[in-house]
């Protein structure tokens, strides 16, 4: 992934920019950005009111969370923003992999536990009753799809 260290003398104008490449599936991909990072800034003549900022060249430059950015440019979380809403759940399709990570990109929220319907089941939510049908695949924001009576547990952060 491609990353700047950017010296700012005055809110965002850039004094001074040095671009470098960290590959995506370093171990610790934080502390290779704050190594290399390290290494530019040791160079530069600061002063007072001076800033430095870390970005991320590459990826979803919307995305607060550098994790979630990184993996979803790797492939290695699946966006479900997209997906059928039923009440707070989020309907997996059929032919989705379950073995990524999943988060709600549009929220910058990651899902906490996916479960199949074993059994036809019933919620309330907002007002609204729901039927859930043997089979259906829905991935939640919170563990409950996980000791869930009548769902077995897909996956679980």
């Amino acid at each position: 992934m491609k990353i700047a260290v950017i010296l700012e003398n005055a809110p965002d104008v850039e004094f001074c920019r040095e671009e470098f490449e960290v590959a995506d599936d370093h171990e610790d991909f934080n502390d290779a950005v704050d190594e290399a990072a390290t290494k530019i800034v040791e160079g530069w003549i600061l002063s007072v009111g001076d800033r430095i900022k870390i970005v991320e060249l590459e990826g979803d430059a919307s995305l607060v969370n550098r994790a979630m950015a990184r993996k979803l440019a790797i492939g290695a979380a699946v966006d479900v923003a997209g997906f059928e809403r039923l009440g707070p759940y989020y309907v997996v399709p059929k032919a989705q992999a379950i073995d990524v990570d999943f988060c709600d990109a549009s929220r910058e929220a990651w899902i906490w536990s996916i479960g199949r319907a074993e059994r036809p089941f019933t919620f309330k939510h907002a007002d609204t009753s729901y039927v859930v049908p043997v089979g259906m695949v829905l991935a939640s924001l919170w563990n409950d799809m996980y000791q869930r009576e009548g769902v077995e547990c897909l996956w679980l952060r």
